[in-house]
């Protein structure tokens, strides 16, 4: 039975987890939940006691589950590309580990880092460009130990950018040819991602989000936080001026406290698309389409305000193609189709643990990837040493067996050499003694088949001769000829021939119909014989004149 495959957005105000396993082609969604996290002073705290919360949701459907994989973003976690030369596999992680190594001095801290290949499409030929993500160890360490103690041992952590980026690809409307740029609003991060035709072509994460909005909203109102989020949620409006139409004087004063931090918001995405650009030195990149996804993706006026600032489309992302949601409880279905693109980052983490092609990224703290790499190899040596004493043993065997059999073949075969040597000499000695008798046969036909031949010969042309043939010679002769068994040979063989010539009297009949009848006469009487005319022309008063050769021993020679 598969396992199944959990995600874990770890969102500052909302903590959605995904639990769903890969059939094909498509992934089954079997559970799929929402946290709220509250408001404190210290947001990491709120999100690590969360995920407990998500344990008593999935109850037993728990146990089915290999794994957490969690999401990562934030000021902690950094991600940047690097361009190295083709090199072999244990190569490229010397250099990724050496550029890890100079990133946590500089940072002066420990990083945990994992890394993996893009493809660019303007990329230099004998140039390969890296992903590499690093995350502070003392973020790591927080995040993976609630998850372990909530959920038990996580998978790997993994840049909420990446996962969004899986999820377009696994369930995303993906169109030939366009540089799509998906955006994912969080409450106080914002991942970015460059695709096409399913290439990640770049990701990273702005420290910014939909907190910005409330905050400002807050300061206009003078209200706590939690009610100016929900003032905002309810109020909130950001259609382009000619476009908003507000349905009360509160609105409108909500929109002007928040059109300002959404313009940052707007210009933060800008200059990351810029960075983009020259980051990946595309020439050529033109944006065919903007994908909102997360809760701030839900802000009224939104994807208009974005499409006039960058001029081409922005919709919402909405992960469905490839998702079955028949078995999800009727309470989270409702909730997940009322806006799935609040999911896309947790179904994204679900479909890259559960997706062998899935573009990976696993970040795990270093003492644990020590550990991992120690029972891999000591459970490959263990294992290893287990096969060498069974293959040794088996092998000791093997060949003692081999050999015997090898000595009994090597008898054998002596004994059929020998065998076969007697039968040689016997067949040479055979062939010899055919060949002779050939020989004298063809010596003897030379004397005996000429006599046999001139009277077979007259007496089959006394019976066959028409009325109106005469004839006024017979002649038989020994000569080189083709050998009717290999017509094609130019090796002549010396046969017995038989010429007659004659004349046809029109005064008696038809020459060529006597001429056919005695032709037609010759060879009916004698099986197998030959009869060819050689020559046939007109003499005076109608005669014609003819010669003939016949093989009496033609199926004899083809034979």
């Amino acid at each position: 039975m598969s396992k199944s495959s959990l995600g874990i957005d770890l969102g500052s105000r909302r903590v959605r987890a995904v639990l769903g396993e890969k059939r094909g082609p498509v992934f089954v969604l079997k559970r799929a939940i929402t946290v709220e996290v509250p408001f404190a002073d210290d947001p990491e705290a709120g999100v690590l006691a969360a995920a407990s919360e998500v344990k008593a949701r999935l109850g037993k459907e728990l146990k089915a589950a290999a794994g957490a994989r969690f999401g990562l973003s934030g000021k902690d976690l950094i991600i940047r590309y690097t361009t190295v030369p083709p090199v072999p596999l244990w190569r490229l992680r010397l250099l990724m580990d050496f550029e890890v190594r100079e990133m946590s001095a500089a940072a002066g801290g420990a990083l945990a880092s994992d890394y993996n290949l893009v493809t660019l499409p303007d990329a230099k030929d004998g140039e390969e460009t890296v992903l590499v993500a690093v995350c502070k160890e003392s973020f790591l360490d927080a995040r993976y130990a609630a998850v372990r103690d909530a959920l038990g041992d996580p998978r790997a952590g993994t840049p909420a950018s990446v996962a969004l980026f899986n999820a377009f690809v696994a369930c995303g409307d993906m169109k030939e040819g366009e540089y799509t740029f998906l955006v994912d609003l969080g409450d106080r991060n914002v991942e970015i991602v460059l695709q096409k035709d399913g290439e990640l072509l770049f990701a990273r994460n702005l420290n910014a989000g939909g907190r910005m909005l409330t905050e400002a909203v807050a300061a206009t109102f003078n209200l706590p936080h939690e009610q100016a989020e929900e003032v905002k949620h309810d109020f909130g409006n950001v259609a382009p001026r000619g476009m908003a139409s507000y349905a009360s004087g509160k609105e409108e004063k909500v929109a002007g406290a928040i059109i300002g931090p959404v313009g940052r918001l707007s210009a933060m995405i800008q200059s990351s698309l810029a960075f983009t650009r020259a980051q990946t030195k595309i020439k050529d990149l033109q944006v065919g389409r903007i994908l909102l996804s997360g809760g701030g993706a839900n802000l009224r006026g939104l994807p208009e305000y974005l499409s006039a600032a960058f001029k081409c489309p922005v919709e919402r992302f909405v992960p469905e193609n490839g998702l079955d949601l028949s078995q999800l409880p009727e309470d989270e279905a409702r909730e997940f189709q009322a806006d799935p693109g609040a999911f896309a980052i947790a179904v994204g983490l679900a479909r890259t643990s559960a997706d062998d092609q899935a573009f990976k990224i696993d970040i795990v703290p270093t003492a644990e990837k020590a550990k991992r790499r120690f029972k891999e190899r000591t459970l490959f040596m263990w294992l290893s040493a287990a096969v060498a004493v069974l293959y040794l043993g088996w092998n000791f065997f093997d060949a003692k067996s081999t050999r015997d059999k090898l000595k009994d073949e090597a008898s054998q075969a002596s004994r059929l050499a020998e065998r076969s040597k007697q039968q040689r000499k016997a067949f040479d000695s055979e062939q010899a003694r055919i060949v002779d008798l050939n020989r004298k046969s063809a010596e003897l036909a030379a004397f005996t088949e000429p006599g046999w031949a001139l009277p077979e010969a007259q007496r089959l042309v006394q019976r066959a001769c028409p009325e109106g043939v005469w004839i006024e010679s017979i002649e038989v002769r020994r000569e080189l000829a083709p050998d009717p068994a290999d017509p094609n040979s130019k090796v002549k063989i010396r046969r017995t021939m038989v010429y007659v010539t004659g004349q046809a009297n029109p005064q008696l009949g038809q020459p060529d119909k006597e001429l056919n009848d005695l032709v037609t006469g010759i060879q009916s009487a004698a099986k197998g014989c030959e009869v060819s005319i050689l020559q046939k022309r007109p003499a005076l008063a109608g005669v014609v004149e003819f010669k003939l050769s016949i093989d009496l021993f033609a199926e004899r020679a083809t034979s």
